[in-house]
Protein backbone atom coordinates (compact mmCIF):
# COMPACT_ATOMS: atom_id res chain seq x y z
CA UNK A 1 0.00 0.00 0.00
CA UNK A 2 1.08 3.42 -1.14
CA UNK A 3 1.04 6.49 0.85
CA UNK A 4 0.81 9.60 0.23
CA UNK A 5 1.32 13.10 2.18
CA UNK A 6 -1.45 14.60 3.65
CA UNK A 7 -2.31 18.67 2.60
CA UNK A 8 -0.64 19.56 6.15
CA UNK A 9 2.95 18.10 5.45
CA UNK A 10 2.91 19.15 2.04
CA UNK A 11 2.17 23.12 3.02
CA UNK A 12 4.70 22.77 6.03
CA UNK A 13 7.18 21.35 3.03
CA UNK A 14 6.47 24.21 0.64
CA UNK A 15 6.35 27.24 3.41
CA UNK A 16 10.24 25.74 4.26
CA UNK A 17 10.88 25.52 0.66
CA UNK A 18 9.81 29.10 0.01
CA UNK A 19 11.46 30.77 3.29
CA UNK A 20 14.83 29.02 2.03
CA UNK A 21 14.46 30.30 -1.51
CA UNK A 22 13.65 34.12 0.11
CA UNK A 23 16.85 33.94 2.73
CA UNK A 24 19.16 32.44 -0.17
CA UNK A 25 18.19 35.22 -2.29
CA UNK A 26 18.29 37.86 0.46
CA UNK A 27 21.63 37.27 1.51
CA UNK A 28 24.29 38.90 0.11
CA UNK A 29 27.55 37.80 -0.96
CA UNK A 30 30.80 38.89 1.77
CA UNK A 31 32.17 41.10 -0.89
CA UNK A 32 28.86 42.79 -2.00
CA UNK A 33 28.72 44.11 1.74
CA UNK A 34 31.83 46.19 1.62
CA UNK A 35 30.09 48.15 -1.52
CA UNK A 36 29.46 51.97 0.05
CA UNK A 37 30.93 54.59 1.19
CA UNK A 38 33.04 54.98 3.55
CA UNK A 39 34.18 57.35 6.55
CA UNK A 40 37.31 57.01 9.03
CA UNK A 41 35.54 56.21 12.65
CA UNK A 42 38.01 58.90 14.21
CA UNK A 43 37.32 58.41 17.93
CA UNK A 44 38.31 54.60 17.57
CA UNK A 45 40.78 55.21 15.78
CA UNK A 46 42.28 57.49 18.35
CA UNK A 47 41.32 55.21 21.11
CA UNK A 48 43.28 52.29 19.03
CA UNK A 49 46.06 54.60 18.31
CA UNK A 50 46.57 55.41 21.99
CA UNK A 51 46.54 51.81 23.14
CA UNK A 52 49.19 50.85 20.54
CA UNK A 53 51.49 54.19 20.05
CA UNK A 54 51.51 55.50 23.43
CA UNK A 55 53.00 52.36 24.95
CA UNK A 56 55.84 51.97 22.15
CA UNK A 57 59.31 53.03 23.65
CA UNK A 58 58.86 56.54 22.80
CA UNK A 59 58.52 59.62 25.68
CA UNK A 60 54.90 60.35 25.91
CA UNK A 61 54.79 64.28 24.64
CA UNK A 62 56.28 62.25 21.31
CA UNK A 63 53.51 59.55 21.36
CA UNK A 64 51.15 62.21 22.43
CA UNK A 65 52.11 64.06 18.84
CA UNK A 66 52.27 61.10 16.98
CA UNK A 67 48.55 60.15 18.02
CA UNK A 68 46.98 63.20 17.40
CA UNK A 69 49.09 62.98 13.84
CA UNK A 70 47.77 59.76 13.25
CA UNK A 71 44.08 61.14 14.02
CA UNK A 72 44.10 64.20 11.76
CA UNK A 73 45.16 62.18 8.80
CA UNK A 74 42.17 59.58 9.62
CA UNK A 75 39.60 62.59 10.03
CA UNK A 76 40.18 63.27 5.72
CA UNK A 77 39.84 59.21 4.75
CA UNK A 78 37.29 57.99 2.90
CA UNK A 79 36.60 54.68 0.49
CA UNK A 80 33.86 54.65 -1.55
CA UNK A 81 33.07 51.10 -2.81
CA UNK A 82 31.30 49.95 -5.96
CA UNK A 83 31.55 46.96 -7.97
CA UNK A 84 33.72 48.60 -10.58
CA UNK A 85 35.69 50.64 -8.43
CA UNK A 86 37.08 51.69 -5.11
CA UNK A 87 37.95 55.58 -4.56
CA UNK A 88 40.23 56.52 -1.62
CA UNK A 89 40.59 59.95 -0.36
CA UNK A 90 43.15 60.36 1.78
CA UNK A 91 44.72 64.18 2.74
CA UNK A 92 42.57 65.87 -0.15
CA UNK A 93 44.37 63.47 -3.08
CA UNK A 94 41.76 60.84 -4.96
CA UNK A 95 42.93 57.78 -6.14
CA UNK A 96 40.12 55.97 -8.59
CA UNK A 97 41.25 52.46 -9.59
CA UNK A 98 40.10 48.78 -10.36
CA UNK A 99 39.71 46.30 -6.96
CA UNK A 100 40.16 43.05 -6.58
CA UNK A 101 40.05 40.62 -3.81
CA UNK A 102 42.97 38.43 -3.32
CA UNK A 103 41.79 36.10 -0.45
CA UNK A 104 38.79 35.97 2.06
CA UNK A 105 39.44 34.42 5.48
CA UNK A 106 36.27 34.93 6.87
CA UNK A 107 35.24 38.32 6.88
CA UNK A 108 38.61 39.20 6.20
CA UNK A 109 39.43 40.43 2.29
CA UNK A 110 42.76 41.05 1.11
CA UNK A 111 42.39 43.89 -1.80
CA UNK A 112 44.38 45.05 -3.94
CA UNK A 113 43.68 48.33 -5.62
CA UNK A 114 45.50 50.25 -8.76
CA UNK A 115 44.34 53.07 -10.33
CA UNK A 116 46.53 53.03 -13.45
CA UNK A 117 48.53 55.88 -12.46
CA UNK A 118 51.01 54.04 -10.89
CA UNK A 119 49.01 53.69 -7.33
CA UNK A 120 49.26 50.59 -5.91
CA UNK A 121 48.07 49.39 -2.29
CA UNK A 122 47.43 45.79 -1.07
CA UNK A 123 44.74 46.17 2.10
CA UNK A 124 43.12 43.56 4.49
CA UNK A 125 39.35 45.09 5.04
CA UNK A 126 37.49 43.43 8.28
CA UNK A 127 34.12 43.76 8.31
CA UNK A 128 32.40 43.47 11.81
CA UNK A 129 28.87 44.58 11.56
CA UNK A 130 28.49 47.82 10.00
CA UNK A 131 32.22 48.32 10.98
CA UNK A 132 35.09 48.00 8.71
CA UNK A 133 38.31 47.85 9.38
CA UNK A 134 41.17 48.94 6.79
CA UNK A 135 44.87 47.42 7.58
CA UNK A 136 47.71 48.68 5.40
CA UNK A 137 51.07 47.14 6.20
CA UNK A 138 52.95 50.78 6.33
CA UNK A 139 50.93 52.57 8.43
CA UNK A 140 51.15 51.11 12.38
CA UNK A 141 47.29 51.46 13.32
CA UNK A 142 44.43 49.51 11.85
CA UNK A 143 41.69 52.13 10.51
CA UNK A 144 38.24 51.47 11.41
CA UNK A 145 35.70 52.80 8.96
CA UNK A 146 31.51 53.30 9.63
CA UNK A 147 29.26 53.87 6.42
CA UNK A 148 29.44 57.36 5.73
CA UNK A 149 25.80 59.53 6.34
Amino acid sequence: MRSTPNLTTKIVALSALSALLTLSACTKKPEERLHGKWAADVAALKKSALETIAPASMPPEAASAAVEKVTQVASSIALDITPEKMVVTVGGRTHEGNWKITSVEGEAFGVHIEDGKGYKRDVTLTLSGETLTMKDPDVPVPLPMVRAK
